[in-house]
């Protein structure tokens, strides 16, 4: 069974993975809030040889939304999401 995608079906995905539109500043501070809350849970996890804090702080870490991003740029052929450094996929504010 083949299923095909809408247009609007594309731009769902598009707008649940990349940064754009009114919601960027929102959704860039919540990435970067994330990633820094990870840091700091990894690190005390290190600092106290505890290996499930460090696993949870890979549960928090935000790091599926760059590899989504690059996905979907792929397989939509969108070139301006496929370029290094990526500006719309990883925050780069």
């Amino acid at each position: 069974m083949v299923t095909t995608l809408t247009q609007a079906d594309i731009e769902q995905m598009r707008s649940q993975v990349f940064f754009e539109g009114p919601e960027r500043k929102r959704r860039l501070s919540r990435y970067w809030l994330l990633l820094l809350l990870s840091t700091v849970i990894a690190s005390a996890g290190v600092v106290s040889d505890s290996t499930a804090t460090v696993i949870g702080a890979m549960i928090i870490a935000p790091l599926m939304t760059p590899i989504l991003g690059v996905v979907l740029g792929v397989v939509l052929t969108d070139g301006a999401n496929q370029r290094w450094p990526p500006d719309r996929w990883v925050p780069s504010r």
